[in-house]
């Protein structure tokens, strides 16, 4: 198979995208560009019988379109239904199916509110009539269909993660900052790959944080500012208030504590959120109850202890400052991996 796109975009994907979703014409861009099918990917077309749902989470552009397309070009399957959250992630699905789609598999696509589709004779009868859930969401979400499994049909649960980075304040440079403060900026603190805050470890130079703020403003400014324009009021509303309570040292930088819940749970908007430790130590407890929540960690490739108390904690996904966003195609970013999902 020759070089190509998961989604492959007419003249007016991106726009259509953009007006009715909440990313910029520069963010769909750069989500497809950044998911190519690599040389050498093994389709199967073996008929499996199989009969898929897939319901799509609020997250970044590509992350439902992708699933799809794995399951179109791997499983077999007999039909696949697709639920999505968002009017911009259903024209990415429809692009998937429209070039996709192999002879004799039978696809249909949703794309409005779950408190409407509850009441659609016709969806739920697709909900019966599958033998696999695949589920991408909260815990509410997660909660609300893991019922669903039973002896004809699997369910599998794509549930909250979050991910984070991990650098040593004495390897800090301004290269590596700027890769750095692109994971952040990348999507605006958006879908579980967005990094939720970057641990530095050691005395730290409140200079830094000021070379961060420099780096934001110039870099990712102008997008993240339109990104926050674009905000409906009631997320204009919590911007504001996570504005002011939040520890904003610098403008789009941030500097909390570990220990704060808001660390994880508390939304970014496109800002940068920085944790100082004195040393790797006091991660251990955090790592330990966190494990099962954690889809990738970012840190250096040279930094062994920090490599090696990740892999001890069995982090699904260890990458480098840059690439947070962007997994290799094949690359687990979550314990529910999709290929073990569609090659059955």
């Amino acid at each position: 198979m020759p070089r190509q796109w998961i989604v492959n975009p007419g003249p007016d994907l991106v726009s259509n995208c953009a007006d009715v979703g909440r990313f910029l014409e520069e963010d769909y861009r750069t989500a497809i560009k950044n998911n190519s099918i690599p040389m050498g990917f093994e389709e199967n077309f073996e008929p499996s019988g199989r009969k898929f749902v897939i319901i799509g989470a609020k997250s970044v552009p590509i992350a439902t379109a992708k699933s799809v397309f794995l399951c179109l070009r791997l499983a077999g399957a007999e039909s696949i239904v697709v639920k999505t959250a968002s009017e911009d992630e259903g024209f990415l699905v429809q692009n998937v199916f429209d070039h996709w789609t192999p002879v004799g598999t039978e696809v249909e696509l949703f794309s409005m509110g779950s408190d409407k589709l509850r009441d659609l004779p016709e969806w739920n009868r697709r909900i019966d009539e599958a033998t696999d859930l695949v589920v991408f969401g909260g815990d509410d979400t997660a909660k609300a269909f893991v019922e669903f499994e039973n002896r004809k049909r699997n369910v599998y649960i794509h549930g909250p993660k979050f991910s984070f980075q991990i650098i040593h304040t004495r390897d800090l440079t301004m290269s590596r900052l700027a890769d750095i403060c692109f994971d952040f900026a990348t999507f605006y603190g958006e879908g579980c790959l967005s990094p939720r805050f970057c641990v530095l470890v050691g005395e730290l130079d409140p200079n830094w944080l000021y070379e961060a703020s420099l780096i934001m403003q110039a870099e990712h400014g102008r997008q993240i500012e339109q990104f926050q324009r674009k905000l409906p009021i009631a997320k204009k509303s919590m911007l504001v208030q996570e504005i002011v309570n939040s520890n904003t040292v610098h403008k789009f930088v941030r500097l909390e504590r570990l220990d704060n819940p808001k660390t994880i749970t508390g939304e970014l908007y496109g800002d940068a959120r920085f944790v100082s430790i004195k040393n790797i130590s006091e991660l251990k407890p955090f790592l330990e109850h966190w494990r099962s929540k954690i889809s990738s960690v970012a840190c250096l490739e040279d930094d062994q202890p920090t490599q090696e108390l990740l892999k001890s904690k069995d982090i699904v996904r260890i990458c480098s400052f840059g690439e947070m966003q962007f997994p290799h195609f094949y690359e687990q970013f979550d314990p529910v991996d999709d290929f073990d999902i569609y090659c059955q």
